[in-house]
């Protein structure tokens, strides 16, 4: 595959999610809809063909056949997965092998510990260059990559930062904690919305018990007086999530 990623991503930031949710409508489908059937169920974005679309077919999970976008061996071997509810494991394994880029990203997180996001950015370049000179990504394609790394929970950004964590929950919870816990006293306020959004699931404060965490004024807010309290909680989460 050609290493030019202006080629190869060719869209803008896509969550891994509505990546697995297009694959999983074709294979709900005898694996097979139209563009037009696509564009309905609000499975692609961006013009004509579609970005997704686009992409998928460049890394061969789909193809074009006589009765719409179809899905490859590659695509049912997703689906599957998917259906097992190893879904973003295995996508995050086919993009490594598929895209350079990609497993170029990880393993400048993987070697040099963490690193902010322009000299990530500047070090992904760096390494491509090693290999292709003419080839680099620019900053759209970088965010679409480095999304669906966070997005597969390998990596956290936490403000500027971003760091490799391995799917290790817990790394990612208090890295997601400490970045966004702010210090009032003898106690700390927290962003449920910023909390959420770096852990990449909604905190429901309605369903947790009020004796470990409370609710600040207007509800959207956590306050605790012990962060490792709270990490334990999210951890029994997360924990809970992965066995439904």
């Amino acid at each position: 595959m050609a290493l030019n990623v202006q080629r190869s991503v060719p869209f803008p930031r896509v969550s891994l999610g509505k990546l697995l949710a297009y694959i999983e409508a074709l294979g709900g489908n005898y694996g097979v809809l139209t563009r037009d059937e696509i564009r309905e169920r609000g499975l692609d974005i961006g013009k004509g063909k579609g970005d997704i679309t686009r992409f998928f077919l460049r890394i061969e999970l789909v193809r074009e056949g006589k009765d719409g976008i179809e899905l490859t061996q590659h695509g049912w071997m997703i689906y599957d997965a998917i259906r097992m509810g190893e879904g973003a494991k295995q996508l995050h394994s086919y993009l490594a092998s598929m895209l350079p880029q990609y497993k170029l990203l990880m393993d400048i997180l993987m070697s040099r510990g963490p690193l902010d996001e322009d000299s990530l950015f500047n070090e992904l370049n760096e390494e491509i260059r090693k290999i292709s000179p003419s080839s680099w990504v620019n900053k759209v394609a970088f965010k679409a990559l480095l999304g669906l790394l966070i997005d597969a929970h390998l990596a956290v950004k936490t403000g500027r930062m971003v760091r490799y964590i391995n799917g290790d929950p817990a790394v990612r919870i208090n890295a997601c904690i400490d970045s966004n816990a702010v210090r009032l006293g003898d106690y700390y306020l927290i962003s449920a919305n910023k909390l959420s959004k770096c852990l990449g699931f909604n905190i429901n404060l309605d369903e947790v018990d009020p004796s470990r965490i409370s609710k600040a004024p207007g509800d959207s807010m956590i306050k605790v007086n012990d962060l490792g309290e709270l990490s334990r909680l999210l951890i029994e989460i997360v924990n809970r999530q992965s066995k439904r």
